[in-house]
């Protein structure tokens, strides 16, 4: 296993991501991406290590990275700076892997930021945990463009969530352009995944495999 740290510029900053290669032979690439980062959300999150670990057992370079603000609240650009930065970053990922197409996966605010990226990306696939509604509408302008994600799609939410509505991933998956959208509901989890992370990894895992498959 490879880590590498990995600079790279959006508008006058610069953010910094992990780049983590599991054999020089691996051919898969994915971006990962955290919750919001004025509420503790960074690229160190429980959760997305969880997640970028089930993608590594898998022969998948990952990357992870910080969102402006997540290291200064004065730093933070919104959702539409988040698009920008997790663009620039899918940018990143693809330049360093020599991919054509990476799968998009984020948590709750990245969840949200995912959408918007795979609307305007042509995504291997799209996994979203706990992705809210009200953060996704905050680019309004951008909202209808969510008909334009085509790619398989995996969607995730507890049924007590008492941050981000449970009600929001249905209302998400039906603005999808793709036919491929499965939706995953977690009973009794909340929005932190603390009681069923080991469900969420076994259904992610079996998305992997059809992926890998198809």
């Amino acid at each position: 296993m490879r880590y590498d740290e990995i600079e790279f510029a959006v508008d006058d900053d610069r953010l910094v991501g992990i780049l983590s290669t599991p054999t020089p032979e691996s051919h898969k690439a994915a971006l990962i991406l955290h919750p919001h980062p004025l509420y503790g959300g960074s690229r160190e999150d429980r959760v997305v290590r969880h997640i970028d670990r089930i993608l590594l057992d898998r022969d998948y370079v990952t990357m992870r990275f910080d969102f402006r603000g997540a290291k200064s609240p004065h730093d933070y650009q919104g959702i539409p700076g988040a698009i920008q930065d997790a663009r620039a970053a899918a940018r990143t990922l693809l330049g360093e892997t020599q991919q054509k197409r990476i799968g998009i996966l984020g948590y709750s605010f990245g969840g949200s930021v995912a959408l918007h990226l795979a609307s305007e990306t042509e995504a291997a696939f799209l996994v979203t945990f706990s992705a809210s509604f009200d953060l996704a509408q905050e680019e309004d302008e951008r909202l209808d463009s969510l008909a334009d994600v085509h790619c398989p799609t995996l969607m995730f939410h507890g049924s007590h969530d008492t941050m981000v509505s449970f009600n929001d991933m249905q209302v998400l998956a039906k603005r999808l352009g793709s036919k491929k959208v499965r939706t995953i509901a977690l009973e009794g989890e909340g929005h932190f995944y603390m009681n069923h992370l080991s469900s969420a990894e076994s259904h992610l895992s079996e998305f992997l495999e059809q992926m890998a498959d198809g």
